[in-house]
């Protein structure tokens, strides 16, 4: 999970409110959707963005990617719920 810095002129509500909670999913078949990502995840709590990541100059799936929670606590649950799983 990545998270940018703070900063310090925010309220800690607003510090929380900005923050990412990504996790990364990877070894995912190239023929896996947003779609199905988006239908297993979402058992797990709200999902902001599903961000696939393709080859620039091809545009083929390069087998991992991103999904964006909008809780901390769904993200890590996504994690302890999800690894090892077998999406295909």
């Amino acid at each position: 999970m990545w998270n940018s810095q703070p900063n310090p002129y925010q309220n800690p509500n607003q510090q929380q409110a900005n923050q990412k909670h990504d996790i990364f999913v990877g070894n995912l078949a190239f023929s896996t959707t947003e779609e199905q990502l988006h239908q297993a995840f979402s058992e797990l709590g709200r999902i902001i963005k599903i961000r696939m990541v393709t080859d620039l100059e091809t545009g083929k799936p390069r087998g991992f990617a991103f999904v964006e929670f909008e809780k901390a606590q769904d993200a890590l649950s996504a994690i302890r719920n999800m690894n090892e799983y077998e999406l295909n």
